[in-house]
């Protein structure tokens, strides 16, 4: 899942919410 830095960011973002 090291794809895009981008998807990362969006990833990380939807399990802290």
């Amino acid at each position: 899942m090291a794809e895009s830095p981008g998807l990362i960011t969006i990833c990380l973002l939807g399990y802290l919410l």
